[in-house]
Formats: C-alpha cells, structure tokens, sequence
C-alpha cells in the first residue's frame, strides 16, 4: 500500500508539472466538460482543441445548444466527422433543458440517461465537472492499467478498483486526469516513454509493454457501391438533408441510393469510412427531382450554410472539376 500512495503523489506531481494546456481545462464549468468528451471521443486532442472554442464560442451554454438550429448545431461540427455525436448532443442539451432545469446531472446513472453518454463519459463528467471520485476508463486508461498489471485483457471494473488507490483525497478527480494524460503522452501504444513514467516503480509490465493490452482483432472495412443522383438547374444543385437514422443522417447532400439511376454517369468519387469503403457513381439525371422529395435547389453561398459532409464535398468538387458546377465549398 505504500508504494501506491508514493506512486499516487508522483502520478500527482507529475500531472501538476507536465499536463499539457487544453482549451477544456479552463473555466471548467460542467456544461465545458461536457462538450469536450463528446469532440474527444473520435477525434485527437490537437483537432478537437480549436473545434471546441469555436463551438462553445457558437453555443456558450446548454441553453443556447438547446434553442439552436439543428442545421446550425452541424454546421459547427463540420470538420469533426461522426456527425451522429453532434445530433445527440443536441438532443442531450433538449433534455437537460426540458427535465433537468437546465443542469446537467451529476451521477453517473443519470448522465447515462442522455442521448451520446455511455459509461466512460458518464464517469469523465462525474469526474471533471462535479469532482466525484471515479475512474474514468478509456483507451489511454486502459493501456496504463493493463501494463501496470500485466493483465492483457483487464475488465474496466479491475481497473477502476486498482486504479482507485492512485487517486488522491483531495480532488480526487485530477488522479483520474493524470491517468488520462499519462496514456496520451507518456504510457503510449508505440515505443512508451517507460523512464519518464511517474508510475514506473510499480509497473509489472513495462518490460514487455507491447503485449498489454492484447491487440484487438479489427473487421476489415466492407466495399459498399452507391449512385448518387445530381439534378443541377443553372448553378444550382438540388440537395436534400438525410433522415437522422441513415448513415450521415441529418447532414445535406446528393440523393445516393444504392441501386443503379438511370442519368449519366460523369465521375467516380471514392471514400474510406471506419467500417466501409464507398465507391460513388456520380450521374446527371435527364429529368426534375419526382414530386415529393424533402430537398432544394442551392447556390453556393446556401451551400456553404447547409452542413455537408466530408464526402458530399468531394461530389460536389468533382462536379465542379468535370465543369458541371460553377462553384464548390
């Protein structure tokens, strides 16, 4: 036991003298916290920093999340990817307005209620925003617990029992931190910096790191093939905004289907998601959107409001590129 509480107070110094300067670590107010761990979890801390002050510029607090514009809500999370977060999000702000009073909660089981917040972010949040003794166990917790143990498949509540013994007293929510920053910069997948570890005393598997965590087997993408259907009137383009439980839902595009169209097919654009890998046939249709499509003709300054994805954007610069489309965004 004393060689955790010596290696809970170095884990502690050196969080105090290393911690990299983050947006979030600032003015840590709970509606802060929680945006930051929704941007943080697909996307690396030195993309989400500038995404997360231009958000919480756009939406300073959950009131004006909650009040916005879904379509403004996308736009601002243009860039980020994973779209789907930035929905439930939204919902999760809706909610706290309409069942909370406006406050987010602070156990874990009520945060686990909102839309976007599973176990981990549940327990980042209890954490960071209301200062609950909690271990918060995500991919760089996980590396660090799995080595400190040697155990190459640890179970989450293992972890958060033995961890629990680095977390100080007294703000007990920074050993979480320094937990979470120790993975990220020092306790790295590749080639770890095991002589500047804090924790290094009471490693038991630093000297064959690479083994723990074991390596996860990964289900190689699937070839997907889709038709986009492109209606153009003048300079103008018809897009239409995708139902929320489609892939991209919620975001603005090209209708795609993935059945063959009967238009003119000018280009292929291809696109690498997690899982998928799409090839795109582009094709000018002959005729006018049918009746009773939910879309619209755009021009390019509407465009550059509407939220679009990664993807519609190589359409859209691909029609340009064949000189079909004046403009691109």
């Amino acid at each position: 036991m004393t060689a955790m509480k010596d290696a809970a107070a170095a884990l502690s110094h050196w969080f105090d003298t290393q911690q990299r300067t983050l947006p979030w670590r600032h003015e840590r107010t709970p509606y802060r916290v929680w945006v930051s761990e929704i941007i943080l979890q697909q996307t690396q801390v030195v993309t989400a920093a500038p995404y997360f002050e231009r958000f919480i510029e756009r939406f300073p607090t959950v009131g004006s999340l909650a009040q916005a514009d879904l379509d403004d809500v996308l736009s601002a999370w243009q860039g980020l990817g994973y779209y789907r977060r930035a929905r439930l999000l939204h919902q999760a702000a809706q909610q706290v307005m309409t069942h909370h009073d406006g406050r987010l909660p602070k156990t874990v089981p009520e945060l686990q209620q909102l839309p976007g917040i599973g176990a981990y972010t549940a327990r980042a949040i209890a954490a960071f925003a209301y200062g609950q003794r909690t271990v918060a166990v995500d991919g760089n917790v996980r590396r660090v617990g799995a080595r400190l143990l040697a155990e190459p498949n640890p179970r989450d509540t293992d972890l958060q029992d033995h961890l629990d013994d680095l977390l100080p007293k007294h703000r007990p929510e920074r050993g979480t931190e320094a937990l979470i920053e120790l993975g990220a910069t020092v306790c790295t997948v590749k080639e770890p910096h095991c002589h500047r570890c804090p924790l290094r005393h009471v490693c038991r598997g630093q000297d064959a790191w690479w083994a723990y965590p074991a390596a996860r087997k990964r289900t190689p993408p699937t070839s997907v093939h889709h038709y986009a259907q492109i209606w153009l009137d003048g300079d103008r383009v018809w897009l239409e905004r995708r139902p929320d439980d489609m892939p991209l839902g919620g975001q603005w595009g090209p209708p795609q289907s993935d059945q063959p169209t009967h238009g003119r097919t000018v280009t292929t654009v291809r696109h690498a998601f997690t899982h998928r890998k799409l090839t795109v046939d582009v094709a000018i249709m002959p005729d006018h959107p049918p009746r009773g499509r939910e879309g619209r003709f755009v021009n390019a300054h509407e465009a550059t409001q509407l939220a679009l994805s990664s993807l519609d954007r190589k359409i859209l610069a691909a029609l340009h590129d064949h000189g079909l489309l004046p403009w691109e965004v």
